[in-house]
This record gives structure tokens, sequence and C-alpha cells, in this order.
């Protein structure tokens, strides 16, 4: 018996940060789409492959160019039908918003990658449209094309709401703003998130040796172990102090800085898994907001959805009964 609360799909899923916190939340995972065509080894699939077995077997993780795929092709690959998807999550590549970028442009391809997901929500329709990317997008000469994007959900029928929330805020133990677009199929609700948690969750919580962190590439300044580590990021440049003494945290380390549960299976060098942590989104992010839309817009209105196909079933008796009557 299937006891999943909701159904998603995750593209430019990465390591699988969004789809672990779905999953966490009740969520089934239906697909998820993969592929870095800078990356030879298919690193960030090869973790899927490893963690998601369940949808590997089904042929449910595509390691394809997400401009190839269609959302017809993903309703026959999933047995969807228009309306029935729950969540659509799509992370696009953050390199050309992100304000550490000098070079940032506008008009940088990956930032039109975008509409790839957009086609998407255009053909299945999902509940939720559910999009995360770099704070960056949303300031200084990105506005321009944040708002071509939110004009685009909105023109297919979707409230839209935009966040720039930080993990911290939501008890990870690290600091990490990310802009996320809440959109609404019309009729469903109001675009929300979560309320902050009430306690800050620091370095030095979740590892007491530590006695702070170094943000490297970006300052050499020491930040106490009172407060969460800074956005850990794919470059190795960030340092924890042990004893005094700065060093490169240890994957393990790494792994519950970004909220990663103990039985996640990393693949691959140290350099690689550092990059797949530092892109992704964390786990803990995506299960507060992934339960947050199920109590406010999904589970509502598949309550209201059942109690209405009820009543016609219950019309239909009804009136299979008057005409046996007659």
């Amino acid at each position: 018996m299937n006891d999943k609360k909701f159904t998603y799909i995750t593209a430019f899923s990465g390591c699988g940060g969004a789809a672990i916190g779905l999953k966490q939340a009740g969520g089934e995972g239906l697909l998820a789409i993969e592929f870095d065509p800078y990356d030879k080894s298919q690193n960030a699939y090869q973790h899927l492959v490893k963690n998601f077995p369940e949808m590997h077997e089904k042929g449910r993780i595509l390691n394809e160019d997400i401009c190839t795929i269609s959302g017809e092709r993903i309703m026959e690959i999933t047995g969807l039908k228009k309306y029935q998807l729950s969540l659509y999550q799509s992370s696009a590549p953050c390199q050309g918003f992100s304000a550490s970028n000098t070079k940032r442009d506008a008009n940088d391809l990956r930032n039109d990658l975008f509409y790839e997901s957009i086609k998407h929500v255009d053909v299945l329709r999902p509940s939720v449209a559910l999009f995360e990317n770099v704070a960056g997008m949303v300031r200084g000469k990105m506005r321009g094309k944040f708002h071509k994007i939110v004009k685009a959900l909105e023109g297919l029928g979707y409230k839209v709401g935009s966040y720039v929330l930080n993990s911290s805020d939501y008890g990870a133990p690290q600091t990490r703003p990310r802009t996320w677009i809440v959109a609404i199929r019309e009729g469903l609700g109001e675009p929300s998130v979560p309320e902050f948690s009430s306690k800050t969750v620091s370095l030095s919580d979740v590892f007491p040796y530590l006695d702070g962190h170094m943000q490297g590439q970006f300052s050499r300044n020491w930040i106490p172990g009172t407060k969460p580590i800074s956005t850990i990021t794919k470059s190795a440049g960030i340092k924890v102090i042990q004893d005094g003494v700065p060093r490169k945290p240890t994957i393990d380390e790494l792994r519950v800085l970004c909220t990663f549960p103990e039985d996640y299976i990393f693949v691959g060098p140290e350099t690689k898994i550092h990059q797949r942590l530092g892109n992704s989104v964390l786990p803990l992010q995506s299960r507060v907001l992934g339960e947050h839309l199920y109590e406010t817009i999904i589970r509502p209105n598949d309550v209201l959805f059942q109690r209405a196909e009820k009543a016609v079933n219950n019309a239909m008796l009804l009136k299979s009964d008057d005409s046996k009557a007659a």
C-alpha cells in the first residue's frame, strides 16, 4: 500500500538534496532529471543512482539534457496525467545569477534553462511549482530576468511568491541564503513559506570540538563556533578551526553541516563530493518547505477533490438505482 502523502519531480536534481528533503516530508519521487555538460563522469547523476535505487531501477533518473525532455515524455514515463502531480521542483544552474561571478551577465544562456522547467509546468500543471536559486538572482542586473520568470509562471495561471530564505532560519547549522519561487496553481490557495525556527543551530552545537571557522576564499577572519558556518560553496576554501588550527572540514562534517542523512552514499573523490554538497539544496530546507506546502496547499485540495469525487460517485449510484426502479 502506498502511504506517501504527495508526488514530486525534481529537475536539475544535483546530488538529490531537494529530492531527499521532499521524500522526508512524505513525498514520493516520480522522476529526477540531472545532466552536467561540463562533467564527463556525471558525478551528480551517479549520486542519484546510488541514493535513489528504486527510481533508477524504474528508469526514472534521466541523465539527459533537459532541453530534449518534453513534458509529454515525462507523462509517458511516470504515467501522470495533467493536474495529477503535486509538486515540481527545479534548481536551474546558479552560476549565471551568482553575485560571486564578477562577469555575471543577464544574457548568460544558463539563465534561460529556467524556461525548460516552465515548459514542463505548462504541460504537467502541478499543484505547486517550486524553484530555487541563489539570492543574487533578485539583485542588480538579474532582477529583469527574475521578473520574466515570475511573469512566465503567472501567464500559466499560477499565483507566485518569491522569498530569500536562509537555511539557518530553519534549523540548519549553515547560513545559506537562497531565492525560492513558490508558484501555486490558481484556485488552490496563496503562496507562502513556513515560519522561522525559534532556535539558531550553531557550528558548536553540532560539533562541540570545533572553535569556529574561516570563510576561506571570501575572508580569513575567524568566525566563532557560536554561529552557524558560512555558506559552503563548491570550492574547497572554507576552513574549520579545531584547537586553534584551521583545517579543511571532513566529508562527514560537511554532510552534517549540509543536513544530509547518515545513510547518504557519497560517490567519487573528495573534491567532487565537496562540489556536490556546495551546489546542493539542503535537504532540511526542502523538507520544511515540502511539509508546509503539503499542509497548506496539497492536502486541503486533495481532501476537497476526494469529497467532490465521492459526491459524483454517489450521484451516479443514485441515478443508477432510480433507473433500475423505473
